[in-house]
């Protein structure tokens, strides 16, 4: 016969359990988002550097699907606190930022629509 303390004492196992996977899946997710952004602004930095030719509103909605990724899986603090991706963001901001001030092409729009969604996420998670 199973005793109340017993019961109990299952019940709160169970809930040890269950919140240990819990938190590991959630940092193992947290980590494929960021790594999946830092290779995309590693890649976008690389055809930037190389003047490659570059579509600036489909690769805004590319970043804003990985922006938006990292914000779900991430709490701001690792955001904020990893310092490669600060690094990564502030490089491809930069960039992106001289190249859609000195565009004069008709996809001007385009690049200050990129500039201003890299800036918002730059602005919020690294404002120093």
């Amino acid at each position: 016969m199973i005793t109340p303390f017993q019961i109990i004492l299952i019940l709160v196992t169970l809930a040890l359990v269950t919140f240990a996977l819990i938190t590991s899946l959630s940092s193992s997710k947290a980590s494929l988002s960021v790594m999946a952004l830092t290779t995309y602004l590693k890649d976008i930095q690389n055809r930037l550097w190389n003047n490659a030719p570059i579509d600036a509103a489909k690769e805004r909605a590319n970043m804003e699907i990985l922006f938006n990724k990292v914000k779900s899986d991430c709490g701001e603090a690792i955001i904020s606190g990893n310092l490669d991706l600060k690094g990564l963001v502030k490089e491809t901001s930069d960039k992106i930022s001289f190249i859609s001030d000195n565009n004069v092409s008709d996809k001007k729009t385009a690049w200050l629509q990129y500039k201003a969604s890299i800036m918002g996420f730059r602005d919020i998670y690294y404002k120093g």
